[in-house]
């Protein structure tokens, strides 16, 4: 069965809050500051994304094909943006990111 694998770096951002993983409609876990999240997944298309409180990243799609998956969750709130929390933190997507593989 394949894997699903998503990595948290340690950034200061966020630091205290795990952020919710949801796959395929359900929560399955959260990914706190600094761990990696692995997940069983079946073949075929799934969907994912991550949420801390109302905010939460872009819907990611993927498809198996028996192969294993990893992806970073991150924020999205570097450089000057942390200067602009505020706003951002009512603008839909703008906290949470998702990319594929992993930055240590």
């Amino acid at each position: 069965m394949p894997t699903l694998s998503l990595h948290r770096g340690s950034a200061f951002r966020d630091a205290y809050r795990d952020y919710k993983i949801i796959l395929d409609g359900s929560e399955v876990g959260r990914l706190p500051r600094g761990k990696t999240l692995e997940l069983a997944v079946a073949d075929g298309q799934h969907s994912f994304y991550a949420q801390i409180d109302w905010q939460k990243s872009e819907e990611l799609v993927f498809d198996t094909n028996n192969d294993n998956l990893t992806y970073e969750v991150f924020s999205k709130l570097d450089g000057f943006r942390i200067f602009f929390a505020t706003v951002f933190m009512f603008i839909p997507g703008s906290w949470i990111g998702i990319r594929p593989g992993v930055r240590i």
